[in-house]
């Protein structure tokens, strides 16, 4: 639930908000690739390249075969 409410924030351009939900739900373990694809996407649309990087890098630990997590966490 936390992701998606994160990425209604999202949409809202409530960055802040949908941050700490984004790393909430990570803390608890959220199960959704798209969830860190979102999260990343958000902080590179926000130029905080590092944040995305780390965003898709936890993605990643997950989800290590998903191409699209690589090339956010790559580019």
């Amino acid at each position: 639930i936390l992701a998606i409410l994160a990425w209604t924030q999202r949409k809202q351009n409530d960055f802040a908000s949908a941050r700490m939900n984004f790393k909430r739900a990570h803390e608890l373990g959220c199960d959704e690739c798209d969830t860190y694809w979102h999260w990343s996407e958000m902080e590179s649309f926000n130029k905080e390249w590092k944040a995305s990087a780390i965003a898709a890098e936890l993605g990643l630990a997950k989800f290590s075969g998903d191409q699209g997590l690589l090339f956010r966490f790559l580019g």
